[in-house]
């Protein structure tokens, strides 16, 4: 037999207030000791409909870095886009480089700090989505890591660029990276592009940001910089590369090495804008030419003929697979572009 001692039914009974609200309405909270104080609205084109409780978080974040600040947070349903201020207790509120607004997904999946704005001492911050608006501060000190890449391959300082080039930016963090556009950037020349042009790529893995976009520039020397954010605020910036935009289309031959070489020697070039195809020929000093390296068989992932730097191996062998003797040979790299030719030639010495 079982003896039943609950005697609630198991019932939870709430008050739901209803709120017709526009941007001239200020809703006020009784949060007691929150930093939680009002919100307001946001004018939209469209109505939307939100349920918004104050709601007491015993959340666990430390997979994210962080951990609760104050348990007393606001908990947001929505499935329509919405825009509020939420006003903050000046009070009981002290934001600095460790404590932070921050946002939660109702599944506690996903996670990143918030920027607040303020106004004559009057703190307040943006809520966007549906979600746990809580108070967290970071147990973690290590900023994101940021790798640049230019047409597929690594960005160098002083690279040659094309204009519209496409680039590419993986930012990587233990914890997570902030996807929110406030917390990250790309400079060229100090100033941030505009990020409508970026494409942000981020799955289920918050660990991971990609983003894309194509440099417009001018005839000159630039510099290239990003800046980007963890979710608990920890910010690095990339290294500052210059680049060059050229807007003449030239092969820029640095020779081979070593040379001479016996196993293996590197045909070393760089392309100041992006041609439409590139080979590598090997020629005797009576003129035959023994081998042809082209994208079918040479010993490199990115394309022969992207614009930017390349180191191209080899192995001194012929198109046989035959070790050539010792001797000189020459190689010519030629490129087509905008139906133009385009090439430049080096002396090879082989010794065994």
């Amino acid at each position: 037999d079982i003896n039943e001692i609950d005697t609630t039914n198991n019932i939870d009974t709430i008050n739901i207030e209803n709120y017709w609200i526009n941007e001239n309405t200020e809703l006020n909270f009784n949060l007691n000791d929150s930093i939680f104080t009002s919100l307001k609205i946001t004018p939209k084109e469209n109505k939307y409909t939100a349920f918004i409780k104050p709601s007491v978080c015993g959340f666990n974040l430390n997979e994210f870095g962080a951990s609760l600040v104050d348990t007393k947070g606001l908990k947001i349903i929505t499935d329509d886009e919405i825009e509020f201020k939420i006003n903050l207790n000046s009070q009981n509120v002290n934001i600095d480089s460790t404590n932070f607004i921050s946002w939660l997904s109702l599944d506690s999946s996903k996670f990143y700090c918030k920027k607040y704005s303020e106004d004559n001492g009057n703190k307040s911050f943006n809520i966007d989505k549906a979600g746990y608006y809580i108070f967290a501060e970071s147990t973690d000190n290590l900023a994101p890591e940021i790798k640049l890449n230019v047409n597929g391959g690594k960005l160098l300082t002083n690279s040659y660029v094309a204009n519209n080039s496409r680039c590419s930016a993986i930012i990587s963090d233990n914890n997570g990276v902030n996807p929110d556009p406030e917390y990250w950037g790309i400079l060229i020349d100090d100033v941030e592009i505009d990020q409508s042009n970026v494409v942000i790529l981020q799955g289920n893995d918050i660990k991971t940001l990609g983003l894309r976009f194509n440099l417009e520039l001018e005839k000159g020397n630039h510099t290239l910089q990003m800046f980007a954010t963890d979710i608990v605020g920890n910010e690095s910036y990339s290294k500052e590369f210059q680049i060059n935009y050229l807007e003449k289309s030239k092969i820029i031959d640095y020779g081979n090495y070593p040379n001479p070489f016996a196993i293996k020697t590197l045909i070393i070039y760089e392309l100041t804008d992006q041609f439409e195809n590139l080979e590598i020929n090997i020629y005797t000093l009576a003129g035959k030419r023994i081998l042809t390296i082209d994208q079918y068989n040479a010993e490199t992932d990115l394309l022969l003929n992207n614009i930017g730097y390349h180191e191209i191996p080899w192995n001194g062998r012929d198109k046989y697979n035959n070790f050539v003797a010792n001797g000189v040979y020459f190689y010519e790299i030629k490129g087509t572009i905008d139906d133009n030719v385009k090439k430049t030639t080096g002396k090879i010495v082989k010794l065994r």
